[in-house]
């Protein structure tokens, strides 16, 4: 049985693959609808499925988003930590801002993965410098991942509906 977030993202999906069906004009698109103000109660869903002892690790613009909805009291307060994005691209994590209090275990939170580019960067960063808990589970709203991840868990995982051949070696 399908959940509700399930099927809304499964909705998105395929109205995205009608102007974008892959790529990374396909994760832009959905990027933005899972940012998006009315799907603010999906970004609720994901936050709420991580337990709350858990700092959140928060990156870019989805990251500054939950970070947002969490300072204004939108969402629940919690510990976090929010990196500057476009670490994928070759720029060095960056530290943003954090809470005054973080916990001793961490989970990374995202709205989509595909390779993991961006949690193993921050993931690796966090272990060198040996002051923040190392993440060791990520959760994102979307999973494009066509290898089945043992630590990413998902709202939805498109390999569980859709057939595609991998653009690169997993």
């Amino acid at each position: 049985m399908k959940s509700k977030a399930t099927a809304a993202i499964l909705e998105m999906v395929n109205e995205i693959k009608k102007t974008a069906p892959k790529g990374e004009a396909f994760f832009d698109a959905l990027d933005e609808c899972l940012s998006s103000t009315t799907n603010r109660w999906l970004i609720t869903s994901a936050i709420n499925a991580v337990p709350k002892s858990h700092t959140l690790i928060l990156s870019g613009g989805f990251g500054k988003t939950v970070a947002e909805l969490i300072d204004a009291g939108w969402l629940e307060k919690r510990e976090y930590v929010l990196f500057a994005g476009g670490v994928r691209s070759g720029k060095g994590p960056v530290i943003l801002r954090k809470t005054s209090k973080i916990g001793k275990r961490a989970t990374f939170i995202d709205d989509s993965i595909y390779g993991g580019a961006t949690y193993y960067i921050i993931r690796d960063f966090i272990k060198a410098g040996g002051e923040l808990p190392i993440p060791t589970k990520c959760f994102v709203i979307y999973d494009g991942c066509p290898v089945t991840k043992p630590y990413v868990k998902s709202l939805f995982r498109y390999y569980d509906f859709f057939q595609a051949t991998p653009n690169f070696k997993f």
